[in-house]
């Protein structure tokens, strides 16, 4: 499609699904599972100074890195995190959305819709309880464009080697 757009419109769409991992099928989101995959051991999470941008080239444009913040002092094992930021987004997502939202908080996000930061803190949240890959997809509507295919990995990592501190998500816009 020379446009960029997706062929689904309204009527014919799918909205945003989370699907089994090994249902991916775009060769970026099975790329960064099995990069989370190769790095996780024996049940605990990948290190987050794992994400290396010489190792993970080819994704950089499809990868969005988000920090979990968690409340100060708080790391019991009931504690959820408070709000999440973008720590990088890549430059595929960047000008499918015509927004860098690079450094900003998750919980500030209302632009987008009015429930669009409370679904966002609340699908970051259970990848955090989780604390295993979630793969989505499906169509989503994009301010201004339209509706647009996509395929997501989420992939949680830790800095601390106890909860997660970081979400690295590979993206593909159809």
């Amino acid at each position: 499609m020379p446009d960029g757009k997706s062929k689904s419109d309204e009527s014919t769409s799918t909205p945003a699904r989370i699907k089994p991992v090994d249902a991916l099928e775009q060769a970026q989101t099975k790329s960064a599972l099995a990069f989370w995959q190769s790095n996780a051991s024996q049940g605990s999470l990948p290190h987050a100074h794992l994400i290396d941008p010489a190792v993970l080239r080819e994704l950089l444009p499809n990868i969005v890195l988000i920090d979990v913040i968690w409340p100060d002092g708080t790391l019991d094992d009931a504690a959820v995190p408070q709000d999440f930021r973008y720590r990088l987004i890549g430059g595929h997502s960047a000008e499918t959305h015509d927004a860098n939202l690079t450094g900003t908080l998750v919980s500030d996000l209302s632009g987008f819709g009015e429930s669009y930061s409370e679904v966002m803190m609340g699908f970051y949240r259970s990848i955090c309880a989780q604390k295993a890959p979630v793969a989505a997809g499906g169509t989503l509507a994009i301010i201004g464009k339209g509706y647009r295919d996509f395929e997501a990995i989420y992939l949680p990592f830790t800095e601390t080697g106890e909860h997660v501190d970081r979400l690295m998500a590979a993206v593909v816009y159809l």
